[in-house]
Parts: structure tokens; C-alpha cells; sequence
């Protein structure tokens, strides 16, 4: 067998996933003591919406597993998920692992198609779509298959149980989860700008992940630099020249 050849970029990317994980990870354990009703809120989608920009598909898959294993080690510390696993360990876990999961994908997949011509509107998706998805799964999958364990872990004999889902189980937290995505947006998009143009020369020249985000700063023609579709230390080539000094010499 081959060994890998780790390049600059490689290595960089390994560095970046890494944290990342890390990040899940440990915004969700923070978060595992937040709970509102019998459900905790979930921080940790915006490392997932991230690592799905940066990483692709697969990448917001994985960091969606993780998210998931997290939730669902952390289940164990409450009696009402507790006891949801107990009535369904299958379709719990299918449950805890398939809606993060489905977030980082889908999440990735939206700015996968969307980061060429409209990067902007490709991150906002992919945060917004993130807590949808993830929220959206839960609560068909509990509607569908934890009723009768809820009314029972619930005491709502004879209650709406659907009801219950929406206002005791996710209402606020998706309020909470999308608000927060919502806020993060610009912030979102000014990471991944960063990240891609401090990736090392060689991968920035043929990467087409980066084009929207990455270029060498070049001057208009009235001096000023501009500053690419998120302003501030991001600069995006005008694809103009300078002045004659830039072109070839005979």
C-alpha cells in the first residue's frame, strides 16, 4: 500500500475538520445542560453548517454523526428521552443519528449548488435549512412512532400528543436554533471567506470551491481595492488591469 502524501492543503484541511468536531462537540455538551422542556437546544448546527460549506456533503454528514452521537450519549441523562429509547431503541437511534445527519447533508448540498453564482444566498440557505431539517425529522419521526410513549412518559392521557410535540418538545428550541442560524449568517459567510483565502497559494489556484471567496487583491481602476460580496478584509480580483506597468514587457 501507498502512503498518503500529506500536502500543505491536505494537512490544512485535516487541522480545519478537527476543530470543527471539536467545536461540535463541545457546544453540545455545553448545550446538554440547557434544556427546554424534555429536549436540549441545539448550538452545535452551525460548526455542521460549516464543515458542509468547507467540506462538501460528506462533510456536513459526518459532523452531523457526531452532533448525533453527542445527543444521543447524552440522552441517557434524561428520563424522557430515556424512556423514548427504551420503547424503541431502532427507530430512536435512526432518530437521533438521521436528523443531524440530514442536516449537514442537506446543508451541503445547498451551497454546493448555490456557491458559484449566489454565495451569499448559498450560506444562508445552508444555515437556515440546517434547524429545519433537524427539527422537521424529529417531529415527524415522533408523531409517527413515539406517541403513545410520550403520552405515557408525559402523563397526557387523553391529550392532544401531536400538540405536545410542537409546544413541549421542539417549539421553542426550533425558534431558538433558527433564530441563532439566522443571527450567525453574516458571520457564517465571513468564516468561510477567511478560511478560503488563507488556504495555501497551490490549492487557491485550482480549488473552484474557493471561487466565489478567494482571490489576490487587485486595484480598480480609480485605486481602490475591491472588497468582494462581503465587504470588509475579503478581497475579490476586478479582473482589471492596473496600469501599463502590469502587462508583459517586449
Amino acid at each position: 500500500m501507498g502512503k498518503i502524501k500529506m500536502t500543505p492543503d491536505r494537512t490544512l484541511k485535516m487541522v480545519q475538520f478537527a476543530v470543527l468536531v471539536a467545536l461540535t462537540v463541545v457546544l453540545q455538551l455545553l448545550c446538554s445542560v440547557m434544556t427546554i422542556g424534555p429536549v436540549t437546544i441545539t448550538l452545535s448546527l452551525v460548526p455542521v453548517v460549516i464543515g458542509a460549506a468547507l467540506f462538501g456533503v460528506s462533510g456536513g454528514a459526518i459532523l452531523g454523526f457526531v452532533l448525533g452521537l453527542v445527543n444521543f450519549i447524552a440522552s441517557f441523562s434524561n428520563g424522557v428521552l430515556l424512556f423514548l429509547f427504551q420503547s424503541s431503541p431502532v427507530l430512536y437511534i435512526l432518530t437521533c443519528f438521521g436528523k443531524t445527519v440530514a442536516a449537514g447533508a442537506v446543508a451541503g448540498l445547498l451551497y454546493k449548488v448555490l456557491r458559484e453564482r449566489h454565495p451569499y444566498i448559498g450560506v444562508t440557505l445552508a444555515a437556515l435549512s440546517a434547524p429545519v431539517v433537524n427539527t422537521g425529522i424529529f417531529f415527524v419521526m415522533m408523531a409517527l412512532f413515539f406517541r403513545d410513549a410520550i403520552r405515557e412518559s408525559c402523563g397526557l392521557e387523553g391529550g392532544n400528543v401531536v400538540a405536545f410535540i410542537i409546544t413541549g418538545f421542539i417549539g421553542i428550541n426550533f425558534l431558538i436554533e433558527f433564530a441563532l442560524n439566522t443571527v450567525l449568517c453574516p458571520a457564517i459567510a465571513r468564516i468561510l471567506a477567511a478560511v478560503r483565502t488563507h488556504r495555501p497559494t497551490s490549492a487557491r489556484a485550482v480549488s473552484a470551491d474557493a471561487a466565489p471567496f478567494t482571490a489576490d487583491p487587485v486595484a480598480s481602476p480609480d485605486g481602490e481595492i475591491d472588497r468582494g460580496p462581503y465587504g470588509g478584509d475579503t478581497p475579490i480580483a476586478t479582473g482589471t488591469d492596473t496600469d501599463a506597468d502590469t502587462k508583459p514587457q517586449d
